[in-house]
């Protein structure tokens, strides 16, 4: 429910705003610095189907021109977008609310098709969006940083509510950021055609608006940011805290993560996972070849260790598809080989949370290795290892070869049932890198990986598995080539009949 004096404050947001609507005629006539904008245009911000941004050129490079298409059967019966954006933006300007200042506005001119109508306002020139600065500046951001921009968004956006205002399309794409003289920030609402001065929101548009706020800057805004500002909105709506509310959010934040990362993978990488599929046959063709030429006790040393070392992995197996999964063991497993591999590559690290629901490590610098690392890395399997090399150092462990055999099949067959598993699920790391290139790397540096392990306990030496891999890569070439072959006169005849 809502309170008499919220009810005042939308009513009040509401009449100005419907004053605005009314009132005709208002500012100078921009009807033709805009036709000159459109027939010059300076520099394009935003270009859609029904929507076009565009910066005035020369002495209107202080202006921004927002043309929009007004479609309908009732368009031309009643107010324009461009009219009542123009209506909104003036609204939140009275009543203290930072937005640019809008200037004026122009309806149904001939001249603008396909567009019908145009709103003008003050153009920022040193202000980005919170999108761009994040992205730009998160790696070098320390607390005292994420502690300010987080308490500037969350009264923000609070501000709104306070009004009477109501934003539909609140991501970080419409908030501006523009530094003043003082080294302090302040922040603008922008696409001011999603203001609704008056319409109180209901509680699945609040969610949607922290969704849109959370979920718009990827995974560039650590997740203890995220659930460090949804904890401090709900002091104002405690009801944000009810564990269900609180599950929808991750989940409807996540899918939008998700969609902000999908078109991440440029053309290059999707090249190299193309041109990696060869070399991923390659590998998996000789890796085998190399499996199949052991005897049953050469994996081990002897035969009663090689089933030592295959009673840990079909026990794990076991484990896993009979009892419960121990997802925060996984999570604490998976966060750890981030951190791990980003300090290999001289990044800070910080911030570790684990949980059975996920988990999030804050490092300064990340690229695909530092991403990819959990899926082709058994963290576990290489603590047993190193465990087993320190303590060998003071002790002998020889009596407890059996049980340390048992544990890297244990721990290797952890790595691979969890691996497959959370594959199976949309993850942010493989979308950010690609879904070609990341599948290919992850298949190769895993099967790499397996013929490094044979070779280090087995008979075969590291010569016999290298000789594998080039006469695999004879092979796999001249195939190549005679597929090529026999596919280039039908190529030629298609591409001459397209001529």
């Amino acid at each position: 429910m809502k309170s008499t004096d919220n009810s005042m404050v939308f009513r009040k947001a509401r009449q100005t705003y419907l004053a605005h609507l009314r009132a005709k005629g208002v500012g100078p006539d921009f009807s033709q610095r805009a036709i000159q904008t459109l027939a010059q245009p300076g520099r394009a911000l935003k270009s859609a189907k029904k929507q076009c941004v565009l910066q005035g050129a020369g002495e209107d490079a202080h202006l921004l021109f927002k043309f929009y298409v007004d479609s309908g059967l009732c368009a031309r019966f009643r107010c324009s977008r461009a009219r009542r954006a123009f209506a909104a933006a003036k609204t939140m300007c009275d009543l203290g609310l930072p937005m640019p200042e809008p200037l004026g506005y122009v309806e149904h001119p001939s001249a603008f098709a396909p567009f019908t109508s145009c709103l003008i306002m003050q153009f920022l020139p040193d202000a980005v969006t919170v999108r761009q600065w994040v992205k730009q500046n998160h790696r070098s951001l320390k607390k005292n940083d994420w502690d300010n921009l987080r308490a500037h968004i969350r009264e923000l956006w609070l501000d709104l509510g306070r009004h009477g205002i109501y934003h539909d399309d609140t991501k970080t794409l419409n908030i501006l950021l523009q530094p003043t003289v003082n080294k302090e920030t302040r922040l603008y609402w922008i696409d001011p055609e999603s203001v609704h001065p008056g319409k109180y929101p209901t509680k699945r548009q609040i969610l949607r608006n922290l969704v849109q706020l959370n979920g718009s800057v990827r995974t560039w805004v650590p997740e203890e940011e995220r659930l460090l500002f949804l904890r401090e909105v709900a002091e104002v709506h405690p009801w944000l805290n009810a564990p269900s509310v609180e599950q929808k959010i991750r989940r409807w934040t996540r899918e939008r993560l998700l969609n902000e990362i999908a078109t991440r993978c440029g053309p290059l990488k999707f090249l190299t996972g193309l041109l990696l599929l060869p070399l991923v046959w390659i590998v998996v063709v000789a890796t085998t070849r190399l499996l199949t030429s052991l005897r049953p006790a050469e994996l081990g040393g002897s035969l009663e260790l090689t089933c030592w070392l295959a009673g840990g992995f079909f026990f794990w197996l076991l484990l896993f598809f009979t009892m419960p999964r121990p997802m925060r063991t996984y999570v604490l497993g998976h966060e750890l080989t981030h951190a791990f591999w980003a300090l290999l590559m001289g990044a800070r690290v910080s911030r570790l949370r684990v949980s059975a629901r996920g988990g999030s490590v804050t490092v300064s610098k990340s690229n695909w290795i530092i991403t990819l690392a959990p899926y082709f890395f058994p963290f576990y399997t290489m603590l047993v290892l190193f465990l087993v090399f320190v303590l060998g150092i003071f002790i002998d462990l020889h009596p407890y070869q059996p049980l340390t055999l048992a544990l890297i099949g244990l721990t290797y067959a952890f790595h691979i049932t969890f691996t497959l598993s959370i594959l199976a699920i949309r993850q942010p790391d493989i979308q950010e890198h690609g879904r070609l290139f990341s599948y290919t790397t992850i298949i190769l540096l895993n099967i790499l990986g397996l013929g490094c392990w044979v070779v280090a306990v087995a008979r075969p030496a590291l010569q016999d598995y290298a000789q594998l891999l080039t006469n695999e890569s004879q092979h796999t070439w001249l195939w190549m080539v005679a597929v090529y072959q026999s596919a280039k006169p039908k190529l030629l005849m298609l591409f001459q009949r397209e001529i």
